[in-house]
């Protein structure tokens, strides 16, 4: 197995602006990414929480106990990592509310099988040759302003105010007979690959560490100028 990953801010951003995180542990053949949302503070540290948590800790998603120990346990870490008593006023009055983050990961069954699950437009896509399979999303224009999200809660002092936590998780399992390539990608790269096709995955593998080349697409309009991150897994 051979993992190619890439995580590039917007163009004109910094290098470490990316609200985008990734993490992956092969030993236990598990996977994850998230896109942090910009509209709330601190959402990058919230994805790669999540996407962290998600691949250390194995958690079974589809199951009611599981899932609440995994959110809450994220949230916990979450509420760690943020600096509340260095924070401005102003900036802390945004930060209590929380932040909020996609998600979309995979449990890899001894490359015979793949569990998934999703919240919100990060996707993965399965290369059997001559045609691609995604998940959650099948189509560019299935992408939209208000995807799925799911929320750190809030923030200090109000980390203990009640709140409605719920998140609808999409979960489905692959058949990976006959699959040479696994992709998983936040909204930008995702809608990308599914208006070129699978024709563009040997220009992903030939240029996934050139930052120039992402930039190119976003700046000529082929790709959303957005964080762009994704993970490359070929058998």
């Amino acid at each position: 197995m051979e993992i190619c990953s890439w995580n590039f801010p917007k163009v004109g951003n910094g290098p470490t602006e990316s609200e985008d995180a990734f993490h992956y542990n092969t030993e236990a053949n598990r996977f994850a990414i998230c896109d942090g949302a910009s509209d709330s503070i601190f959402s990058g540290q919230w994805a790669s929480v999540l996407s962290e948590n998600f691949v250390v800790k194995s958690p079974n998603l589809t199951d009611s106990e599981e899932l609440k120990s995994f959110l809450d346990e994220s949230r916990e870490i979450w509420l760690n990592k943020v600096p509340w008593k260095a924070l401005k006023w102003n900036v802390k009055n945004k930060a209590v509310r929380g932040a909020y983050s996609t998600f979309l990961g995979i449990q890899l069954n001894d490359n015979s099988s793949m569990d998934c699950f999703a919240v919100g437009d990060c996707c993965l896509f399965l290369n059997r040759g001559d045609s691609f399979e995604s998940f959650p999303l099948k189509e560019p224009k299935e992408f939209g302003v208000h995807p799925g999200l799911i929320w750190s809660g809030y923030g200090n002092p109000l980390q203990n105010k009640e709140y409605d936590a719920k998140v609808k998780i999409l979960t489905t399992n692959f058949d990976l007979s006959g699959v040479s390539d696994i992709i998983i990608a936040t909204d930008a790269m995702s809608k990308f690959i599914m208006e070129q096709g699978i024709s563009v995955l040997p220009e992903i593998k030939k240029n996934y560490e050139s930052q120039s080349y992402f930039d190119e697409l976003r700046s000529n309009g082929q790709m959303k100028n957005d964080d762009v991150s994704g993970v490359l897994i070929s058998f």
